[in-house]
């Protein structure tokens, strides 16, 4: 039975697996393995999540989920991304400026009531508001 035992340890060192006799997953990265060397670049625009499906300001229903979201050049809008193409859009409700600048933009989703949602999204030294409309069940 000691030698059993022994013979398991030393083959463990040898050889690591677990008790059910598999390989164990090694930690890491080898020599031999393809990886990236770098993380991906951090993107300036703002990460919002969606819990609810909203409308649009051309009608169409923005399902929940996650998305990339930015001022427009006219700062009348609010864009939501989807890699770098523009897919929705929503109207800026009120726009303030003179906040300490933010290098990496930020936003956040909040229900005003049963029937509507409110979107900040800071930017820059801008802080831009949007009440959206939540969309009705399909």
């Amino acid at each position: 039975m000691i030698t059993e035992l022994l013979l398991i340890a030393a083959v463990g060192v040898y050889d690591p697996m677990d008790m059910s006799g598999h390989q164990m997953y090694p930690s890491g990265f080898l020599e031999v393995d393809k990886y990236p060397k770098y993380a991906p670049p951090q993107s300036k625009l703002a990460k919002l999540s969606l819990p609810r499906d909203i409308i649009s300001s051309d009608g169409e229903v923005i399902k929940a989920g996650h998305y990339l979201i930015s001022l427009s050049l006219s700062k009348n809008e609010i864009l939501f991304f989807d890699g770098t193409k523009a897919l929705y859009t929503i109207k800026v409700s009120n726009l303030d400026y003179g906040y300490k600048y933010l290098k990496i933009s930020t936003a956040e989703f909040s229900n005003e009531n049963i029937n509507q949602g409110i979107i900040l999204l800071k930017q820059g030294k801008i802080r831009a508001e949007a009440t959206v409309d939540f969309a009705k069940n399909h």
